[in-house]
């Protein structure tokens, strides 16, 4: 009973000590031994219920004359208790961080295999990272930022090792869509960090607080439309940037050491955009009216460097097994080759070439993000879209590889692991960050063996801030530009189409047109928005239509099955069977009563309301329960008025099958009683005899019967 008070134990034992001495006079030795008592419990012979101790406390122990001689129930032993908390926090604690599960035996053949993974992984993070940049409206080296502090967070709180969170195109360029507005780069930078906080704040909200079902609010056909609608965004946002076309039309201001040839937002600057500019069509309008200013020689270095990479990835899919294909490290390459080429030909002052220049502030001074009622207003609403849209792809790349390796995910702990990623990375300048499946499949094809991978890469991205970052002074924004054409590249797929044509999914195709169009002429927010709001409807639609199945009798049998399937099972006029396949809320309720109606009037849900009734007068109607395995308030109510409406009519109701869990809540509600007791049957054929006059029993207590019956 978990009752810890003295005065009631020494009351309870004065009791058992009475009883005790009872028991000595009527039982004998033999009678004693052959009953022996279960170890750390209060004699159950004693007349009292069977009881275990309290954890912690001390088994009693009894002399021969009863005497309660040690073990009493007052004093604690704290040394048991603390053990038995120690060995569950032990036990528990690896699934919460999952490093101190795959830290403990970790060894150094596990050690090669993340080392290699790592490296091949940050060769390609580090480049990206400075690409992306652009993507999201912030200075170069902020894009290292995402590669650095919730890398090495989700190291320690994250499930899946295959998983490479860092910099991601889509997060990026929804990012610049919230920053791409603010002329002033400090505000940029600040409003970042807000951004990320919020994003990392509400993911860890909903992991917490176990909401981890919300990768389910996409469906994979819209996600395939938003995905691929992003990728011809991304590819669009380039375009400017592979030709030497500025996006903006004129940079009114320049403050510092910045020159014209350095773009926004590489330069504190004020901007004037082109009309529309914002937008697809704004940037396509724009690129093709500034078409003639193309740089002949920023076209060589984007597009040498965009065919060589989707040249290298389709190479990798057309020879999976080839290990130099594999391990090759294209970005790296392009990187080299473009900085040395740059650096050689001197193309910044000979071809007017855009390169990266001087990158400043390697290391972002820690500091909580400035949050504003102002900032938060205009940040909250991407934030959640990022938390939605983030988690989508990282749960998909999740899902994805702990059914290829048979280990277990939880998405509620991704969550959280995700969001303390991006509430920590905001301290430490980085945007929005979730999974990136392009690293994420590298980081697989590299054998990783374990979340290490992540030190790893955290380390490289710390020298690359440290020493490394004028090694980049000569690379081309071009050459970034092509990294990035190729990873939108990447991001097109077409198999969710073929595969909804191939089922005939015409709503689905219809559905991911609507979302890709939207997606590319609007923007990609409202594509996400649109997204989130068709699942909605669709999901809402599913739920709020109750699944009622008509039964009848298959012939010389006891088996009552689906007349739609079973267009030969016998239906007897007059009376309607109907089977309630889901549990009953207040969603689904809500046209229980048009449907029965509609049943009642057409024997089927097929004909069209407006037709007339073929079906002659209903004069019984049985429901099938067996499948209603919940009901709440606001159904039985819905019920109630239904059945009531039927007794007006004089017809006769009865229920079957009636779960052991819902008899409570229909008592309350008085329908058992509308009903009444002698209508309540335990099958299909019982009820039907009963209610054709055929029964030979009208008692208040349920019929039954010995036939065996089945539903189908």
């Amino acid at each position: 009973c978990g009752v810890h008070d003295k005065a009631f134990w020494s009351h309870y034992h004065a009791i058992g000590m009475a009883r005790r001495k009872k028991y000595d006079d009527e039982l004998t030795m033999a009678e004693r031994e052959n009953q022996p008592l279960l170890e750390g419990t209060v004699p159950t012979s004693l007349g009292l219920p069977e009881y275990r101790p309290p954890e912690g406390y001390l088994v009693p122990t009894y002399s021969e004359s009863g005497e309660l001689v040690g073990g009493d129930f007052f004093r604690k032993s704290w040394k048991p208790m603390l053990n038995s908390k120690w060995e569950l926090l032990k036990e528990r604690a690896p699934y919460y961080v999952p490093v101190l599960k795959w830290l403990p035996n970790y060894s150094f053949a596990l050690f090669r295999r993340d080392l290699v993974a790592g490296l091949t992984v940050a060769v390609m993070i580090v480049p990206q990272g400075l690409a992306y940049s652009a993507l999201a409206e912030l200075p170069d080296i902020y894009g290292l930022y995402n590669g650095f502090v919730p890398v090495l967070v989700y190291a320690i709180f994250g499930m899946c090792p295959q998983m490479s969170i860092g910099p991601e195109a889509v997060c990026a360029i929804l990012t610049g869509a919230l920053l791409i507005d603010e002329d002033d780069v400090n505000e940029r930078i600040i409003l970042s960090s807000v951004l990320t906080f919020l994003t990392g704040a509400l993911t860890l909200f909903f992991g917490l607080f176990r909401l981890g079902f919300i990768d389910s609010l996409l469906s994979r056909p819209l996600i395939g439309a938003f995905v691929l609608g992003s990728a011809l965004v991304i590819m669009i946002e380039q375009i400017h940037n592979m030709a030497g076309i500025p996006k903006y039309d004129a940079i009114t201001r320049l403050v510092g050491n910045c020159t014209e040839t350095m773009l926004p937002p590489a330069c504190n600057t004020t901007i004037t955009y082109d009309a529309g500019s914002h937008t697809t069509y704004g940037l396509l309008e724009h690129f093709f009216n500034h078409i003639s200013d193309t740089k002949g020689y920023t076209v060589a270095y984007s597009l040498i460097t965009a065919t060589f990479l989707v040249g290298l990835n389709f190479a990798r899919k057309g020879f999976p097994k080839s290990m130099v294909l594999r391990f090759f490290p294209g970005i790296l390459v392009a990187v080299i080759v473009g900085s040395l080429v740059s650096y050689l030909t001197n193309g910044k002052d000979n071809y007017d070439l855009a390169v990266l220049g001087e990158v400043s502030d390697g290391f972002f001074t820690p500091r909580f993000p400035q949050l504003t009622l102002k900032r938060i207003g205009k940040a909250i609403g991407p934030a959640l879209t990022l938390m939605i849209v983030g988690f989508v792809e990282s749960s998909a790349t999740a899902k994805i590889y702990s059914t290829k390796y048979n280990y277990l995910t939880s998405p509620n702990r991704e969550l959280v692991a995700l969001g303390l990623a991006n509430v920590l990375g905001s301290f430490f300048g980085a945007f929005p960050t979730f999974a990136s499946l392009p690293r994420s499949a590298m980081n697989d094809m590299a054998n990783v063996a374990t979340q290490f991978n992540g030190v790893i890469i955290f380390i490289v991205v710390l020298l690359t801030q440290a020493v490394m970052l004028p090694l980049f002074a000569h690379l081309p924004r071009a050459v970034l530009a092509g990294i990035i054409f190729s990873a939108a590249v990447s991001l097109v797929h077409f198999d969710q189409i073929q595969f909804m044509a191939r089922v005939r999914g015409y709503v689905d195709l219809a559905l991911m047109a609507a979302i890709f169009l939207l997606t590319l002429f609007t923007t990609i927010e409202t594509g996400i928005v649109a997204g989130i709001a068709i699942s909605m409807l669709l999901i809402l639609r599913n739920t709020t239509l109750p699944r009622i199945t008509i039964l009848g009798r298959a012939q010389d049998s006891n088996i009552f099955c689906n007349v739609s399937d079973h267009p030969e099972a016998q239906r007897r006029d007059g009376m309607l069977v109907v089977r309630i396949e889901q549990p009953l809320h207040f969603a689904n309720t809500g046209q229980l009563k048009d449907t029965l109606a509609r049943i009642e009037m057409h024997g089927d849900m097929s004909a069209h309301p407006a037709q007339a009734a073929r079906m002659p007068p209903v004069a019984a109607v049985i429901f099938d329960l067996s499948d209603m395995v919940s009901v709440d308030p606001c159904a039985v109510q819905i019920l109630f008025e239904i059945i009531r409406s039927y007794r007006n009519r004089d017809i006769k109701i009865a229920l079957v099958n009636l779960r052991a869990e819902n008899k409570e809540i229909f008592l309350r509600s008085g329908l058992i009683e509308l009903v009444g007791t002698h209508h309540i049957f335990s099958s299909i054929r019982a009820a039907k005899e009963f209610l054709e006059g055929e029964a030979t029993t009208s008692s208040s207590y349920p019929v039954s019967i010995t036939d065996s019956e089945q539903t189908v």
